[in-house]
């Protein structure tokens, strides 16, 4: 069986339940937060749910870092929480 892990490379953390991880397993339903105050990621694992109007789809053609290459490429299926300022608050 494959599973899914999330692994944090970067410096400034990466954060489950307020608390920061080096590795762990991917489970659906997660949230997971980029730094003490980055982004913050929902994890849905299966069908797509619908787009609402604050949610925009990451597409093939949506632009890309200088450093992303076919490995590091964002996933079509990711789409971001809410859009708007950044607040560190979830709605």
């Amino acid at each position: 069986c494959h599973s899914w892990y999330i692994v944090n490379l970067g410096t400034n953390g990466t954060y489950f339940e307020g608390k920061r991880i080096e590795k762990m397993p991917v489970q659906d339903g997660m949230t997971i937060r980029l730094a003490r105050s980055g982004p913050i990621l929902r994890v849905h694992l299966g069908p797509h749910p619908p787009l609402d109007a604050n949610s925009v789809p990451l597409t093939p053609n949506s632009p890309r870092s200088p450093l992303a290459d076919e490995a590091t490429k964002p996933q079509s299926s990711l789409r971001p929480i809410h859009r708007g300022l950044r607040t560190g608050m979830m709605e």
